[in-house]
């Protein structure tokens, strides 16, 4: 609602203040839709202007007096056209409504009103954070990046205004309360840890946003969005920036499409395929939890029910119970799975359903992990290639993985990151447990967990999916055809932001990816750009097509590439 006293003319004034007298230029109006920034950065204007604000209270009996007022004035205007089925009246009838109803929530000290004053005044000196912005240009210029900085002009604009008028205090624009609580955060700086590195840049007018995981209490992060949405792009794109901000960053990729994979590789890291030379890993080495045996027997049940879901509490145990004695009697050297299915055939009678599963298995698609653990993930960058992985045996590889990365984030000082794409394969009801234990106690190893998943239902569907949802710090929606509804029942959006996920720009339509960002209770929507060197060089890894490997029996050997996966 704007009141009598608004001035209708742009204007400039001198105000007083702490600095001496200012050159403040009054805006004429406020944007229509106030919750939706209305104003470029000044930060990137060509002149030193920086946004003044004043709010003064309105008492109840005066505004209810000048609200009365107003609603008179409507409705005689309104009488004197030709009824309500006028066209030009309904401008007339809602303001008049707006005005009953506003009153009505003052009778009742609902809410109150403000006047503010909104404008621009010029800077005497310097921004307090041109001096660091100029030491980041240099810096970057040291490293041989060329800056540039684009400036709108506003100078002439603010320069040419006509003086004269009435004086400032009767410029102010009236507020009621909930206008004013969405037109503050035009001032508030969009980014959850301005400190960060970049994540984006804000979908509405641009500032960046930044975000450092390392900041907030579990370190771990959830990227939800359909193929094609950008979630391979977006998340090869952090390891790039945080691995710049943070050079000694160790990071892990379990990749079942390969594509972040590649650009680890181009990074200078070691890719990892199971099956290949040098790759083993033994699914019973209790090396992976520090030598103790017994906390191993509770990670191979979880492997059997990942590969055989359909395996029964008492299968379990048995097969628990054959690996205890195996330990016992063997201590050194470390037991194989064939070592496992001798004990079986000793301990079940032929023909009986666990050990047909597991000798299936052993002499089958596990055949090459039937040997001793020589895999190495000593480097900082270690991507496994699960390209090669039948889909019905993801769950299994992607648990195995985790099990032995898990030891070296224990073991390996300084923060890490653990990169999960196509993370819903271990959303069954054998692996969900595993994952959310680990995203519960990841932090204590300085280590953060990014999962990457198409459909928010995986995880909504079960205790430890939802658990898992509530563990991680942030969320980031790209496109998602229901707009992420069902994430309602624990978090809440709104319909303007469903329907923002739901409509998110997709790389191949615009050339980058958006969504909206949930980091605690900011909620940004955001977009996620590269720069033109950032670009070529994760495009041009996608587009890498990896060196062919030795033949493996996994699942009947290595998958052929489709192709550069693009944006995923």
């Amino acid at each position: 609602m704007t009141g009598r006293r608004v001035g209708w003319r742009e204007r400039t004034e001198g105000l007083e203040g702490p600095g001496g007298s200012w050159r403040v230029r009054l805006l004429r109006r406020f944007p229509t839709v106030v919750g939706v920034p209305g104003l470029p950065p000044l930060g990137r204007t060509d002149a030193p202007l920086d946004t003044i604000l004043r709010l003064r209270p309105v008492g109840r009996e005066e505004g209810l007096r000048d609200l009365r007022e107003d609603r008179t004035h409507l409705e005689s205007e309104l009488a004197s056209l030709r009824g309500e089925r006028d066209p030009r009246a309904l401008p007339f009838v809602q303001a008049a409504e707006g005005c009953r109803r506003l009153e009505e929530e003052l009778l009742s000290r609902t809410t109150r009103l403000w006047d503010v004053l909104l404008g621009l005044r010029q800077r005497e000196g310097r921004s307090p954070g041109e001096p660091r912005l100029e030491e980041t240009l240099r810096e970057l210029e040291g490293l041989g990046v060329r800056a540039s900085r684009t400036r709108w002009r506003a100078w002439p604009a603010f320069l040419s205004l006509c003086p004269g008028g009435p004086a400032p205090s009767e410029w102010f624009h009236r507020l009621e309360e909930g206008g004013l609580a969405t037109l503050l955060p035009l001032w508030e700086d969009p980014s959850p840890d301005p400190e960060g590195p970049l994540l984006g840049a804000h979908a509405f007018h641009g500032t960046p946003v930044h975000l450092d995981r390392f900041r907030h209490p579990h370190h771990s992060s959830v990227v939800f969005g359909e193929t094609g949405s950008g979630k391979s792009y977006a998340s090869a794109l952090g390891i790039l920036r945080n691995r710049w901000a943070r050079p000694g960053l160790s990071v892990f990729v379990l990749d079942p499409l390969g594509g972040l994979a590649r650009v680890l590789e181009a990074l200078g890291g070691v890719v990892i395929a199971p099956g290949s030379p040098g790759s083993s890993m033994n699914p019973l080495d209790p090396a992976t939890t520090g030598g103790d045996r017994r906390l191993k027997l509770a990670t191979v049940g979880v492997l059997w029910r990942s590969l055989f879901p359909s395996l029964r509490d008492e299968e379990v145990a048995r097969l628990d119970v054959a690996l205890g004695r195996l330990y016992e009697e063997r201590p050194d050297p470390v037991p194989r799975l064939s070592d496992l299915l001798a004990r079986l055939e000793v301990d079940l009678p032929a023909g009986d359903r666990l050990l047909s599963l597991i000798s299936r298995a052993v002499r089958g698609s596990l055949l090459e992990l039937d040997r001793p653990t020589s895999v190495d993930l000593s480097a900082p960058l270690c991507a496994f290639d699960l390209s090669g992985i039948s889909p019905g045996e993801l769950p299994f590889f992607l648990t195995l993985t985790l099990d032995f990365v898990q030891e070296e984030l224990r073991r390996r000082p300084g923060e890490k990151l653990v990169v999960v794409d196509e993370a819903h394969y271990l959303m069954t009801a054998g692996t969900a447990g595993f994952l959310d234990h680990l995203v519960r106690h990841v932090r204590h190893y300085r280590a953060g967990l990014e999962l990457l998943s198409q459909n928010p239902g995986d995880f909504l569907s079960s205790p430890a999916g939802r658990s898992i949802l509530m563990n991680v710090d942030h969320l980031m929606l790209l496109r998602l055809k229901d707009g992420g509804r069902g994430l309602r029942a624990l978090f809440p959006l709104r319909d303007e932001e469903i329907a923002m996920v739901k409509g998110a720009p997709l790389p191949r339509e615009h050339g980058w990816s958006g969504g909206l960002l949930l980091a605690g209770e900011t909620t940004l929507p955001v977009h996620v750009i590269a720069s033109g060197g950032e670009r070529r060089l994760l495009e041009a890894a996608f587009a890498t097509e990896r060196r062919p490997r030795a033949p493996s029996t996994l699942s009947g050997g290595p998958k052929p590439s489709a192709g550069a996966p693009g944006f995923m």
